[in-house]
């Protein structure tokens, strides 16, 4: 449905960084100007690179390395960048979220 994809975006979008670190960088580098920052690179980067993955994959009907392999051969190795930097995000936030589980079964253990 056009909800549960919406909801994917969102979450793939966001991530554990933004939510983690955004809100102590506001506060050591200041507000204002950070915002800014991040808004403008968020327009220029960030939105048309979803769009471009987004549009690709619904054009070509495939997945990353199939879809730049499609406009010209040379360009597999960007979609297997992408598959890579995917897995390698993957990777960092499966640990992330197991130190998670582990300190909250920790935190039912008696202490010593």
């Amino acid at each position: 449905s056009q909800y549960s994809f919406f909801l994917g975006l969102i979450g793939s979008a966001v991530g554990l960084g933004n939510i983690w670190r955004f809100p102590s960088l506001i506060a050591m580098f200041g507000g204002g100007p950070f915002i800014v920052a991040y808004m403008i690179v968020l327009l220029l980067i960030g939105l048309p690179m979803m769009t471009l993955e987004l549009t690709l994959g619904q054009k070509f009907q495939g997945g990353d390395v199939d879809a730049f392999g499609s406009i010209n051969p040379r360009f597999r190795g960007i979609g297997v960048a992408s598959v890579l930097c995917s897995f390698i995000a993957s990777t960092n936030y499966t640990v992330i979220l197991s130190w998670a589980a582990i300190y909250f079964f920790e935190s039912m253990m008696p202490s010593l």
